[in-house]
């Protein structure tokens, strides 16, 4: 489980988020992304990584919600966390 540490409503269906994760941060190069899920439920959702801090240990996600799975993603606030893989 990964924390949010922060979220930002960028519009009525597209949010940012500020998600605590130092290993995919340390290792992460531009045109990768990470699958997320809300819960251990719901279907993998692959997202491309905006941009990834390695000395604060933190990686930027944009969603926008267009289907239940990603409704249920940008629900979560900050504070709380979700099910993350990292692939490239």
């Amino acid at each position: 489980m990964y924390e949010i540490v922060a979220r930002e409503q960028l519009s009525e269906n597209i949010c940012r988020y500020l998600v605590r994760a130092p290993l995919v941060a340390a290792k992460w190069q531009p045109g990768q992304f990470i699958i997320v899920r809300s819960d251990e439920y719901c279907e993998r959702v692959p997202l491309t990584v905006v941009e990834a801090d390695r000395e604060r240990g933190t990686v930027t996600l944009l969603i926008q919600a267009v289907g239940h799975s990603t409704f249920r993603l940008c629900s979560v606030k900050a504070g709380e966390g979700w099910p993350v893989s990292y692939t490239h």
